[in-house]
């Protein structure tokens, strides 16, 4: 892939792309909590830490901003509120990932899919077509079907953050005696994915879109 940088991507007010209700632009300083909050409800325990150490929330902050990936602020078009964000952490990886956070309000309200072929249309104008790959976690039902109709496909599973087997075989065994056995919406998630159900206990669903410009 070619040498993509961050600021390749927006325009000289630091807009990235403009929707019918939605701007999606360059995160600046004052967006920084936002995020975190925005992150916080799939991610409570990982925000708590953000919100309370300011050197972690200095450090996250710069990988935000930085060259090497592409973070960009999804706010209402009319107002300029803060309603999330859509990011891809590492833009040089061959199959990008691409990740979005609504706040709770703004959930269900058809913006999240409306941000998100924003987003790629933006990307492949500047990067040419690629292939996404979006991370999702089993019980996100909401996302899952969301990247469906955005023409995401199953294409494997891939581990959180840890990788050590020993570690994510004790997971399982807690998540297990917390949920009492495995949901049946699990069994049929690992049926489509080709893998042990109790897998999904300690894993992450990959999607993968079949890279075509959105229509």
């Amino acid at each position: 892939m070619q040498d993509l940088r961050a600021s390749l991507f927006f325009d000289a007010d630091g807009v990235l792309a403009r929707t019918e209700r939605l701007v999606l632009r360059r995160p600046i300083g004052e967006d920084v909590m936002k995020y975190i909050d925005a992150f916080g409800g799939p991610c409570p325990l990982l925000a708590r830490e953000y919100r309370r150490n300011e050197e972690l929330r200095a450090d996250y902050w710069k990988g935000v901003q930085g060259e090497d990936s592409l973070y960009c602020t999804i706010c209402a078009k009319e107002t300029g509120e803060f309603l999330g964000y859509c990011a891809i952490e590492r833009l040089k990886r061959q199959c990008p990932e691409i990740a979005i956070n609504l706040l709770e309000h703004f959930q269900s309200r058809g913006l999240g899919p409306e941000a998100v072929l924003a987003f790629m249309g933006a990307f492949w104008r500047v990067a040419g077509v690629t292939p996404f790959i979006a991370k999702i976690d089993p019980q996100n039902i909401g996302s899952q079907k969301m990247f469906r109709r955005l023409g995401f496909v199953p294409w494997g599973i891939d581990t959180h953050f840890i990788n050590d087997p020993a570690i994510l075989e004790g997971f399982e065994e807690e998540r297990l005696e917390e949920l009492g056995g495995i949901p049946e919406e699990l069994c049929s998630l690992a049926e489509e994915f080709g893998v042990e159900p109790r897998k999904l206990l300690s894993h992450v669903l990959v999607f993968r879109h079949p890279a075509h410009m959105p229509r």
